[in-house]
C-alpha cells in the first residue's frame, strides 16, 4: 500500500494548487500595473 502523501493524486492536487497561487499572484500582479496605468 502506497503512502497517500506519495501517492500520484494529491501530489497532482499540490501542484494544481501551487499553480493556482502563482496564477493568483500573477493576475493581481496585473490588476495593479492595469490600476497604475490607469492612474497615470
Amino acid at each position: 500500500m502506497l503512502n497517500p502523501l506519495i501517492s500520484p493524486y494529491p501530489k497532482r492536487y499540490f501542484c494544481n494548487f501551487m499553480f493556482f497561487i502563482k496564477t493568483l499572484k500573477n493576475v493581481k500582479l496585473h490588476v495593479k500595473l492595469l490600476f497604475y496605468i490607469i492612474g497615470e
